[in-house]
């Protein structure tokens, strides 16, 4: 029996264009979206370059890195050679961005478009005579769907806040009427002691970014773990002291909008590193670096009193304003001058926080620490709050937002 030509002809054309029936992997099961920090990998034929990123009709391709091209050789081709691509985000923090793009798009899946872009004659014979065949054969699509976290970090932080919001707030309430210092450190060491290991598992299990950071960092900061709080002979409000001095703020402002007189004393103490300053270049003194330049501005007019070199000359710190306090200059020459910075940076950045009227805010040096063998232990301001006076007024007790 003798095959007609055209028909043999057809049969070639389909046989050589089959890699065209090849499809990219599909991605069935659900994938965390924190998983895009890391990456995740699609398998697809070679000839397929990812060209877009949709969350329904939105791209959000420009928060991925950029995927590099393929240039697949004929053979590769036409064998259906595969390949496998990396979607990863820019940055950790662009989680935060998806996920509000997802939900106001109303949807937990991503559609990555595929595309071959080459151009072939079997192409051409492909198109015009094999039309019967699947839409995907030049692109494609893979449907990712995300799945989210349980609100692990919206629960711990919620937590870890209001526990400091109510245990600050009744210490000051007993202030009020004892006149005893509130010191913020013992506070927040007394009240996470036996859960803060248990905290930071669990946020470390988890998407470490925005606020989910800045708790993990604040409970670091508390444990002592890590050098979150002062970086060495820096003074920068970052990290878990910027988390810590916020969360006073919020209540100190909180509990004395409730009170219809006030007079109350913030006191810091500014502590520098175990490595001396270096005596030839010193430590730069400037907004700039405080990490608050739009709270902290104009020129810092920083003292100290009863400290010399790395240590106190007195049994206890001296508080300024004093008018035996020395200033210091554009430059910290030794820790003692870099702890008066620090307890001034600090103090500086909570008063700013807070209704001005009757608040005393004193800060003071005390050199080098010696309290921990840790250095990043010791790289600290302590803070005690005391409440010289303070009427409740019959006002509903506000909770952490």
């Amino acid at each position: 029996m003798r095959i007609p030509k055209r028909l043999i002809s057809l049969l070639v054309a389909i046989l050589l264009t089959l890699p065209h029936l090849a499809r990219a992997q599909q991605i069935r099961s659900p994938v965390r979206i924190d998983s895009l920090i890391g990456g995740i990998v699609l398998h697809k034929p070679v000839r397929f370059q990812l060209i877009d990123v949709l969350a329904r009709d939105t791209s959000v391709i420009a928060l991925f890195k950029p995927v590099p091209r393929t240039v697949p050789g004929t053979a590769a081709y036409y064998r259906n050679r595969r390949d496998s691509v990396t979607l990863v985000l820019n940055r950790a923090s662009q989680v935060a961005v998806l996920r509000n793009v997802l939900k106001q798009k109303g949807t937990d899946r991503l559609r990555l478009v595929l595309h071959d872009p080459n151009r072939s004659v079997l192409r051409t014979i492909y198109e015009q005579g094999a039309r019967f065949l699947p839409a995907y054969r030049f692109q494609d699509t893979v449907e990712v769907t995300l799945k989210d976290l349980p609100q692990v970090c919206s629960v711990v932080t919620n937590i870890v806040y209001q526990s400091i919001h109510d245990l600050l707030r009744e210490r000051l309430e007993q202030s009020a009427r004892t006149q005893e210092p509130v010191s913020v450190d013992s506070l927040f060491e007394l009240l996470l002691a036996d859960r803060i290991s248990d905290f930071i598992a669990q946020l470390e299990g988890g998407e470490v970014v925005g606020e989910c950071l800045r708790t993990l960092e604040f409970l670091k900061w508390v444990r002592g773990r890590s050098a979150d709080g002062f970086a060495e002979g820096g003074y920068e409000i970052a990290g878990g002291v910027h988390v810590a001095l916020d969360r006073i703020a919020f209540t100190l402002a909180s509990t004395l909008m409730d009170w219809s007189e006030r007079d109350f004393e913030i006191a810091a103490i500014g502590y520098g590193d175990k490595v001396r300053v270096n005596s030839d270049s010193g430590i730069a003194v400037n907004t700039f670096n405080t990490g608050v330049p739009n709270v902290i501005h104009g020129s810092m007019e920083v003292y100290h009193a009863a400290c010399m070199g790395d240590q106190l000359t007195g049994n206890t710190p001296i508080f300024m304003p004093s008018p035996i306090g020395h200033r210091v200059g554009s430059r910290a020459w030794n820790n003692c001058e870099l702890g008066a910075v620090r307890a001034y940076v600090a103090a500086t950045y909570l008063a700013s926080k807070l209704p001005r009227e009757r608040l005393h805010v004193r800060y003071a040096t005390a050199g080098v620490s010696t309290s921990s063998d840790d250095d990043a232990q010791n790289r600290k301001v302590e803070i005690t709050i005391t409440v010289r006076s303070g009427r409740e007024r019959d006002a509903p007790r506000r909770s952490v937002p």
